[in-house]
């Protein structure tokens, strides 16, 4: 029984490495150096929202307990979005385009570590991933999103083209929006809620009119709607699917929960992201039209 399994998994083997060559491989034109990042950045967001979204429904399909001992979504989302930048910036940007997009996620690391320090040495006893030896263990996604980066880097394809716009504005609200979000961080623990609630605010509208920018300079304008349609699925999906439902079972559990306006507000970021990118986007089209002789 044992030697007929063995020779049935030989048989189908060979079938599925084959369906697998099948599948075609993801294509990402060479860039400059900016859009590159930018590009590496979108790459991830779009990545990261599909797996969110994607074990957010299945763990909540199956029960899983919060407690289990199984990688969570957001674990699982780290280490897709950070292989998928890495191979991204290497395939459109090269090694110069790796370092960059480096910086910026160590120094978004750095600062998101001041704030950490800062609100674990405002309670007690502090949760364990307030200890070095904690914080180290709790890197294991981005460790093991480099390692697959690296081999995801051979799986890529150069397309045709000098840049990916859709990336590019998906990758502009990403890293103004996750800069800004690290120093908030930072702030947020020596502020007000009132203070805490208006930078956020603040963070999303700058995120949603670099997106708006990015649009305007590198895609057609033909094509701005479209393109900035497909952001706002990569930026919406997981809030819509994953953080409402998640609210307002909060909700039903806790009652009430007692927030400001502008904490709300905030927790409408990506309706807000959207929204400042689709006003810039009106804004040019409105001025296009007004220069335009009668």
């Amino acid at each position: 029984m044992r030697a007929m399994a063995q020779s049935g998994q030989r048989q189908e083997l060979p079938r599925v490495f084959a369906l697998a060559r099948r599948i075609p491989n993801p294509k990402v034109s060479r860039a400059p150096l900016l859009w590159a990042i930018l590009a590496a950045f979108g790459a991830a967001l779009f990545v990261g929202a599909v797996v969110t979204v994607l074990f957010s429904l299945l763990y909540r399909l199956l029960s899983v307990p919060s407690d289990a001992w199984l990688p969570r979504p957001f674990q699982l989302s780290a280490i897709a979005t950070i292989a998928t930048a890495l191979a991204v910036a290497w395939v459109s940007g090269g090694r110069h385009a790796v370092a960059a997009w480096a910086t910026i996620m160590l120094f978004e690391r750095f600062v998101s570590l001041w704030g950490l320090g800062t609100f674990c040495g405002t309670i007690s006893p502090a949760p364990p991933l307030c200890s070095p030896i904690g914080y180290v263990l709790g890197l294991w996604p981005e460790v093991l999103g480099l390692a697959l980066g690296s081999r995801l880097v051979r799986w890529l394809q150069v397309g045709a083209g000098s840049g990916n716009p859709v990336l590019e504005a998906a990758g502009a609200l990403a890293v103004i929006y996750g800069l800004i979000a690290a120093a908030q961080s930072v702030l947020t623990v020596s502020t007000s809620s009132f203070e805490a609630g208006l930078l956020g605010i603040a963070a999303a509208v700058a995120s949603g009119v670099a997106c708006g920018q990015v649009l305007l300079a590198r895609v057609p304008a033909t094509r701005h709607w479209t393109m900035l349609g497909i952001v706002a699925l990569g930026v919406t999906g997981p809030w819509v699917l994953v953080s409402v439902p998640a609210y307002f079972e909060s909700v039903g559990i806790g009652g009430s929960i007692a927030t400001t306006g502008l904490n709300l507000l905030e927790f409408f970021t990506p309706l807000l992201q959207i929204g400042s990118a689709a006003f810039v986007l009106y804004v040019a089209a409105a001025r296009k039209v007004t220069a335009e002789p009668a």
